[in-house]
């Protein structure tokens, strides 16, 4: 395989790392991005809040768990085919 397909496989590999990681700790990731949008209305001078609702754990689980098929599909067909992969996605 060329770099650049390697370069794809370790991006997509990242992306499915955390997809994993959302769909395991689903309330963690929900903290994280409820934290830092806190402090990123601080930094603007916004007085709000935002709090998580019942559902905001099972929409980050069930989201992930759709995006983790899809990439583990993508980077099997990347793996397995290649270039004539690539070369057949984006119509070269």
């Amino acid at each position: 395989m060329s770099i650049y397909l390697w370069l794809i496989e370790v991006l997509l590999a990242a992306l499915w790392i955390y997809s994993l990681f959302a769909v395991i700790f689903p309330k963690e990731v929900v903290k994280f991005t409820i934290d830092k949008f806190n402090r990123q209305l601080k930094f603007y001078a916004f007085k709000a809040d935002v709090r998580p609702t019942k559902r905001s754990a099972s929409l980050i689980r069930w989201g992930h768990s759709v995006v983790l098929i899809v990439l583990t599909i993508y980077i099997a067909l990347i793996y397995s085919f290649g270039e004539k992969f690539l070369l057949m996605l984006f119509n070269y």
